[in-house]
This record gives C-alpha cells, sequence and structure tokens, in this order.
C-alpha cells in the first residue's frame, strides 16, 4: 500500500543503502546526511558490509527485500518467545493461548509499524538477540558468542546483555564474543587499508557522541528523573545513573545467583533466571541509550511475559494496572491521539515511564514465581 500510494519512503534504511553506496564508490559515509532530520549513518564500518548486497538491486527493489526481513524478524521474534515461556516458565497448555500472543503483539503494534515505515533494523536486533539467548541455553558457544558480538558491533549498547554471561561465567560464549568483536573491528583495516579503516572508526566514534549529544532522548530514566524531580541536573549525571542502574542489575543476577546455590533443581531456575535477566535487559535499553521510540520493541518479550504470567495466574487486579500501562507504552500515534497531545506526551516522556513500570511489575511477578518455584522444590 505504501509502494502503491509513493509512501514508501524507508527513510532509515536509504540512509543504509546509500551509506553502503558510497562505502563502494570510495565516498564519504559519515558525517553526510543521507535524508531528513537524523539522517547519519551512525552504525559501526562491519556493519555497512550487511547492506552492501543491496546496492546491487534499485533503492524500491532494495527496500521491498529489506521489508521482508524485517516482517520475518518480527514474526519469527514471537515463535521465540511463545516457545521460551511455554517450554521453561507456563509449561501447562493454556486455553486460546493465541489471544495472548495477539495481545502482545498490539501492545507493541504501534512501535511495529514505525520500525516498518522507516525500515529500521531493531526487528533484525530482536530475533538476532533471542537466538543468541537460544545458542546460550543450548551451550553453542560459538554461535552464541558470535551473534552477540554481531548485535553489538552493530549497536554498541546491547553490551550490556554481556552482564548475565559474566555472573554465570560462561566465559566461551564471552571468549568468542571478543573474538569475533576484534575481527570485526580489523576487518574495515585490511579491506580499505590502515589509514582509511582509522578514519572510518574515528568518524564513526564521533558520529555516536554527536547523535547522542544533540538528541533529545525524552525516553531515558535520566529524562525522567530530570523532567519529575531534578531539573538542574547536569550532563554528568546521565553516566552516573546508568552506571548506577547497571550496578542494581548486577545485584539482582547476584541475588539469582545465590538463590540458584540453595535450590534443589538449581539448573532449571538457572535456566529460568537467564532467560528472565535476558528479558529486562532488552527491555531497559531504551532506558538507558537515547534512541527512536522503534527501539521499544526490545521490550516485547517482557510483555508477553507479563501477559502470560497475569492471565494464567488470574492476577486480575492486576489486568487494568496493565491495560493503562499498555495504553501509554503503545497508543501515543498522531493519527490516534493528535499531534498536539502526542508531542506533550513525548515530552512528559510517557512512553519511558510506561516501560519502566512494565518492567517494575513483570520484575514483581518474576520474584513470586520465584518464590512459587521454591515451594514446590
Amino acid at each position: 500500500m505504501n509502494y502503491i500510494n509513493g509512501h514508501l519512503f524507508f527513510s532509515d534504511f536509504k540512509v543504509y543503502y546509500l551509506a553502503a553506496k558510497n562505502l563502494t564508490t570510495g565516498g564519504q559515509v559519515y558525517m553526510v546526511p543521507f535524508g531528513q532530520g537524523s539522517g547519519f549513518y551512525k552504525y559501526s564500518p562491519l556493519t555497512l558490509f550487511f547492506f552492501l548486497p543491496f546496492t546491487i538491486f534499485s533503492f524500491p527493489i532494495a527496500a521491498l527485500i529489506h521489508y521482508c526481513f524485517l516482517c520475518f524478524g518480527l514474526f519469527y521474534s514471537f515463535v521465540i518467545i511463545r516457545q521460551l515461556l511455554v517450554s521453561y516458565f507456563f509449561p501447562r497448555k493454556i486455553k486460546h493461548e493465541w489471544l495472548l500472543l495477539m495481545f502482545s503483539l498490539i501492545c507493541i503494534l504501534i512501535h511495529v509499524v514505525r520500525e516498518l515505515y522507516l525500515g529500521n533494523i531493531n526487528s533484525l536486533m530482536l530475533i538476532l538477540s533471542l537466538v543468541a539467548l537460544c545458542r546460550s541455553l543450548q551451550n553453542k558457544e560459538i554461535s552464541g558468542g558470535v551473534l552477540l558480538a554481531v548485535i553489538v558491533l552493530t549497536k554498541p549498547f546491547f553490551l550490556i546483555l554481556l552482564l548475565p554471561l559474566l555472573f554465570r561465567k560462561r566465559f566461551k560464549i564471552v571468549g568468542w564474543f571478543i573474538v569475533t568483536v576484534l575481527t570485526g573491528i580489523i576487518l574495515p583495516f585490511i579491506v580499505f587499508g590502515p589509514y582509511a579503516g582509522f578514519n572510518l572508526h574515528n568518524e564513526w566514534i564521533n558520529t555516536m557522541i554527536i547523535h547522542d549529544q544533540g538528541f533529545p532522548g525524552t525516553h531515558t530514566a535520566t529524562y525522567l528523573l530530570q523532567h519529575y524531580l531534578f531539573h538542574d541536573m547536569n550532563r554528568f549525571m546521565n553516566h552516573i545513573i546508568n552506571l548506577a542502574i547497571c550496578i542494581l542489575v548486577c545485584w539482582l543476577i547476584y541475588r539469582n545467583r545465590h538463590m540458584e546455590s540453595k535450590g534443589k533443581e538449581s539448573i532449571k531456575l538457572e535456566d529460568k533466571n537467564f532467560i528472565f535477566e535476558w528479558f529486562v535487559l532488552l527491555a531497559m535499553i531504551p532506558l538507558l541509550v537515547k534512541t527512536d521510540s522503534e527501539h521499544f520493541l526490545a521490550s516485547a518479550p517482557v510483555i508477553a511475559f507479563l501477559i502470560y504470567f497475569v492471565a494464567i495466574n488470574k492476577r486480575n487486579w492486576q489486568i487494568l494496572v496493565v491495560v493503562l500501562l499498555v495504553l501509554f507504552f503503545g497508543a501515543n500515534s498522531t493519527d490516534l491521539i493528535g499531534k498536539d497531545l502526542s508531542e506533550k506526551l513525548d515530552v512528559m516522556g510517557v512512553l519511558g515511564l510506561s516501560n519502566l513500570l512494565l518492567i517494575l511489575l513483570t520484575c514483581y511477578n518474576f520474584v513470586c514465581f520465584q518464590k512459587k518455584i521454591n515451594r514446590e522444590g
């Protein structure tokens, strides 16, 4: 429909496509606007190699192929989420389970529409992170480490996913991650030469810094604290707050590890904790980094877990809370509520706040889930 109506803009994908084109012709890749707004290429030099095959085709055909990849990533992400939830958390047969999955999708539908309209790669990051999680659970260290490295080389803030791996001493996965990251950094030096390779990486780092400083980021934890509590907070506090959140995450993982060491079925509990930690860290990423709203697709696993838990355990008092939070999380569309109200909600940081509350509510339910496992054990 977008193609027929002449609205297949794919603004973000056009940036990747044109940057890859420039790479093949020796043109400028970074610090060059390929579109309106934040139309600068911001990803690593290695990521461009994945977009090079698209340059064989004209832009409309390349956009259609990329669109199919995004749709597949979104579809298969929910397949994996469902498999993880049913295999590890809710093994009993669930009546009308498709309704739970459908509602989980509806919760993030606004972000799905924006993702597909812009042609970003967040759905691909989501599917790769979930596949990396499954590989880690299956003790497939090489593929798990390589996939995680590809994700981090594309969007470095996914580095936070290393925390549960380090705490669980899965050093083989971490080792393959390090090897792949180093290979990805060195490869442009080999292909383009030392001078060009150095310039590409230097421009990449500078572009990320400029983007972080200039992007409003109304959904981050720092913004929420500044907007609602500490109006005069300086920029340096952003790093302090993010560090404090990471320390809190480390403590929670350490708490889970301590609980696992005392449990009778420690292996099963460890897998459950590991999966849930991965889900929560994915959902937390948009709260830590200044990003666009479509990055909140990463909250899909947490939202699905919350919906399954509330429905299966008949937490009726939570239904209204979940519905309200989901409305704030996934209903901010100019088509639904108008431009003025949508902009006001953005300034209020409603998306980030609702995401944070969804995470906290899910963590509360997971603690109840852990206690139930311990009693049954």
